[in-house]
């Protein structure tokens, strides 16, 4: 059992033998050697300091009339209070990802009314994209058929095989047929006296000829030769470059299709860690009923789960894109194709057909009308976001 100090020259000892010269910064640390009166008054210091340190702390915050705050002025309060080496509580960051997010959705709006003409409202889900294929050759099958870069690339192979024919004429036979006719009224204006006495001489003449001519080349110093053998090497060029192109096309088909299958994978996935978070969040606050989890521990798990449902949207998105892409790799992300009512769709043939008929030099069209819509009357977009669509 240890006691205080009996006098004040017991004191007067110790800190007398405690501070002389030679000691070094260990020996000033070290209380072990120190009667036990010494080390007993110390402790009870402490304790005494400690038990009003613990009231007075009581007694400023224990009343809570200190002030009143809303649950974010609250959150902005605790930032100040928290030890920022920890990032689930650094509310600057929160808040500039949102404010990140928030610019990210004005600019989502804008760039949809610059392209629909009209600001976003009531939005549904996008519908199942049509013509998916069940298998990469399957996909790669239709690229092959129906991809607009293989056909331009067959088509510009097909021309120049018509020029290497364009240029072996060069050095075959050319049969040219020619016909020419004249009619010239002198209007009286001719002087002199026709076959007859008496008579007027001939006002009118009339002219016609006919003939065909025949050109067979027998030299021309090589040109036909190195043309054709021009247009071969263009045909050539063309014949690899088609490869090359269904070289391309074939990847891009494999490997859009790979991406596709991975984000509906990723789409599961996201799905079961929602369904993870929101379970761990109903724990959390199962135990925060009963005292054994604080509200920062709901907060972080609320965060959690909201994490989870950021994941699941951003995949279900990119699972949506992957499909477009492999659709247009194929060929058939067109209008037509994916069965949108976008009204008349310009058909070229269509216009043709129109028009071909059409000879007289002032048959023009209706005046030209603008057929879009301006935005320059539509609001300015914000980040609000109504409660229902907040959903996942």
């Amino acid at each position: 059992m240890q006691a205080p100090l009996e006098s004040l020259e017991q004191w007067d000892d110790f800190v007398g033998s405690r501070y002389q010269e030679g000691r070094t910064e260990e020996n000033f640390r070290d209380y072990s050697t120190a009667p036990a009166g010494v080390r007993e008054f110390y402790r009870l210091n402490h304790t005494h300091q400690t038990r009003d340190f613990a009231r007075g702390k009581k007694q400023e915050y224990g009343a809570l009339n200190r002030r009143q705050m809303s649950i974010w002025e609250g959150l902005e309060y605790l930032d100040t209070l928290v030890d920022d080496s920890d990032p689930d509580t650094d509310l600057s960051q929160i808040e500039h990802n949102l404010q990140t997010a928030e610019a990210n959705l004005i600019t989502s709006r804008e760039n949809y009314i610059s392209l629909v003409g009209e600001a976003p409202d009531d939005l549904q889900p996008p519908p199942q994209l049509p013509g998916l294929p069940a298998s990469p050759d399957t996909a790669v099958q239709v690229a092959l058929k129906d991809n607009p870069d293989i056909l331009a690339a067959a088509k510009v192979r097909e021309a120049t095989g018509y020029d290497v024919k364009v240029a072996r004429a060069g050095v075959l036979p050319t049969v040219t047929a020619f016909t020419q006719a004249g009619y010239t009224n002198y209007l009286h204006s001719l002087n002199g006296t026709g076959a007859n006495p008496g008579e007027e001489a001939s006002q009118i003449n009339k002219q016609a000829a006919a003939g065909v001519q025949l050109t067979i080349p027998l030299y021309q110093g090589g040109r036909p030769g190195a043309q054709v053998r021009q247009r071969q090497a263009l045909e050539s060029q063309a014949m690899e470059q088609e490869i090359e192109v269904e070289r391309g096309v074939i990847a891009q088909t494999r490997s859009a299709y790979a991406s596709w299958q991975a984000s509906l994978e990723s789409i599961e996935s996201n799905q079961k860690a929602v369904d993870a978070a929101n379970l761990s969040l109903e724990g959390v606050r199962a135990e925060n009923s009963v005292g054994s989890r604080t509200i920062l521990d709901i907060l972080n798990a609320e965060q959690e789960a909201v994490n989870a449902k950021v994941q699941l949207v951003t995949a279900r998105r990119n699972a949506y894109v992957a499909g477009f892409t492999l659709l247009a790799s194929m060929g058939h992300a067109e209008a037509k194709d994916l069965n949108l009512d976008a009204g008349a769709l310009y058909d070229p043939m269509v216009n043709y057909g129109r028009v071909q008929g059409k000879w007289f030099d002032w048959d023009f069209d209706p005046k030209p009308r603008v057929q879009s819509t301006r935005t320059v009357d539509s609001p300015a977009q914000n980040a609000n976001v109504a409660p229902g669509l907040a959903q996942p």
